[in-house]
């Protein structure tokens, strides 16, 4: 909870530093490592994107020519496409970096998910996490939200599925989108058949309380219903009810097991 008085950001909310003088030394001097990290990102990140822009203006160029050898023109559309996908994706972490704004915008959910699984696919891929992206048809599913809100709460949502699913043979995270009336309804669910290597864990290095308490704040924030399951009996998963369009705001409940 927010102390009374304490400065408070663009986007109403009280100012994060706040409780910092609670944290001990060592935890301290990690999120102040963290931060500055917030920091230096954005600038290193438009560096590189602009350099891969370059890279791969330059390969479509070289691309256009008559009577390029078949095999070096293959090479060449190689790089285009990988520069113009890690720039992509770069723009992706942009924009996600960028302090929040206070007003709402329309954002297509899918679009966002698909953002959101290939900013952990790397990652997946080296835990042997497989992923998938479903949606009940071919239509757009937009929601007037703060895209960085909605974004932060689907990582932090697959973030505790994966942890779940860490070991077991045959994991995969699956987050799929259909709609409930005029609502999105968002699910995120963690498959994968227990193994004696399996983690007994499900709180990862940021501590699913603490993580909890933060999805829950998004999601009312959002005007969400959030409710998941984590047990190891089960099967883990998360599902977001979200207002659609013009219906985002809504006050709303969280409720995660």
């Amino acid at each position: 909870m927010c102390h009374h008085g304490a400065p408070v950001t663009t986007n109403g909310r009280a100012a994060w530093t706040a409780d910092l003088t609670l944290l001990g030394d060592e935890a301290l001097e990690e999120v102040n490592r963290l931060w500055t990290i917030a920091q230096v990102l954005s600038n290193t990140a438009h560096a590189v994107r602009n350099s891969l822009q370059v890279t791969g203006g330059n390969a479509e160029l070289i691309e256009s020519r008559d009577g390029l050898d078949p095999a070096l023109l293959r090479r060449v559309q190689a790089i285009r496409t990988q520069a113009m996908r890690a720039a992509e994706a770069l723009e992706s972490l942009l924009v996600y970096s960028r302090p929040t704004s206070p007003s709402l915008e329309l954002v297509e959910v899918g679009a966002l998910v698909t953002a959101a699984i290939e900013m952990r696919s790397h990652s997946l891929g080296r835990a042997r996490i497989l992923s998938e992206f479903r949606a009940a048809d071919g239509g757009s599913y937009v929601a007037r939200v703060r895209r960085r809100d909605l974004l932060q709460l689907i990582l932090n949502v697959m973030l505790a599925v994966e942890v779940a699913v860490a070991g077991r043979a045959g994991a995969k995270v699956v987050v799929s989108l259909s709609r409930r009336a005029s609502d999105i309804f968002v699910e995120v669910i963690g498959e994968g058949a227990p193994t004696a290597s399996a983690s007994d864990e499900s709180a990862g290095e940021f501590g699913f309380e603490l993580q909890r308490r933060v999805m829950d704040r998004l999601a009312a924030g959002l005007g969400a219903v959030l409710s998941g399951d984590l047990s190891k009996e089960g099967t883990p998963s998360f599902s977001l009810v979200l207002p659609a369009g013009e219906g985002a705001g809504r006050p709303a409940t969280s409720s995660v097991a």
